[in-house]
């Protein structure tokens, strides 16, 4: 079996690498910088794969990924935010029937649930909260990152889709894409504010025009569900809360999703696409 990595960077070397390989495929490499790379250029590849994992900058995805279905690849996994927005989406799958395109929602396959499930079955919440706020993590503040016609946004793409993906393990599928939402999401930062951050160099000269805080809420069922991202928020807090009638509390530090869930993702040949265009419509509802 053939797969292809686009993008050798941070979750491309640690995470999808080594899962590719583990499950029996011999992997090429996309990359302009990485010395393991077999190809620097996409259009260099006219040929196709049984399997892609696109990990390369936001404004790159949907580009590369028309590519390699133009050119036949089975099925083409795309890093969120995946790309722009619903339509882009939906029309990118249309364009190409036979090949199958998963926007990346590796928090559906993680099996770290704690006890949340053995509660959930015993009694109903009230209320959740789920919270992914950093306390100095603004991904290299003044590139491509923080530059919202290159990154297609800020927190609101880059953690809530993440967010959605646990509310859905835990309110279902079904409600999930039903629910109406109130979102909102604006800037507090600039890059005046930011001398130094734990993740990423800042480039002084650069843009920040994306927004650093989302917040989202509905009530499914009469349980109330609080979604928020920071990446600036002075404070860790990764967390799924539940809120019981009783007065109890029952709190999960969720971290970063286990490397064996990416793994058990790639090996899903369901097709997703409702599922990724809804979450690219909660996400376009940011905007």
């Amino acid at each position: 079996m053939k797969a292809l990595l686009a993008g050798f960077g941070g979750i491309g070397s640690n995470v999808y690498y080594s899962e590719m390989k583990a499950l029996g495929y011999d992997v090429d490499i996309l990359d302009i910088k990485a010395p393991e790379a077999k190809y620097t250029d996409m259009f260099e590849i006219d040929h196709a794969y049984d399997l892609a994992v696109i990990s390369t900058p936001n404004f790159s995805h949907g580009i590369i990924a028309n590519h390699l279905a133009t050119h036949g690849t089975t099925r083409i996994f795309v890093e969120k935010p995946g790309v722009s927005d619903a339509g882009a989406w939906l029309h990118m799958c249309e364009s190409h029937p036979k090949t199958q395109f998963h926007l990346v929602k590796n928090n559906l396959y993680r099996e770290n649930y704690g006890e949340i499930f053995e509660l959930l079955n015993q009694k109903t919440p009230i209320g959740v909260d789920i919270n992914w706020l950093n306390k100095n993590r603004i991904p290299n503040p003044g590139s491509w990152f923080t530059t919202k016609k290159l990154a297609y946004g800020g927190v609101s793409r880059d953690l809530m889709s993440h967010l959605y993906c646990l509310a859905i393990k835990i309110m279902g599928e079904d409600a999930m894409l039903n629910a109406n939402f109130f979102q909102g999401c604006y800037q507090r930062w600039g890059l005046h504010n930011i001398t130094s951050t734990d993740y990423g160099i800042v480039t002084p000269n650069g843009i920040y025009d994306v927004d650093d805080i989302a917040q989202a809420a509905t009530i499914i069922s009469d349980i109330s569900i609080r979604l928020t991202a920071s990446w600036k928020e002075g404070y860790d807090k990764q967390s799924v809360t539940l809120f019981f009638r009783d007065g109890t509390i029952y709190e999960w530090d969720f971290g970063l999703c286990p490397a064996a869930a990416y793994g058990k993702m790639l090996q899903d040949t369901k097709d997703t696409t409702t599922l990724d265009t809804a979450i690219h419509t909660f996400l376009d509802n940011f905007q």
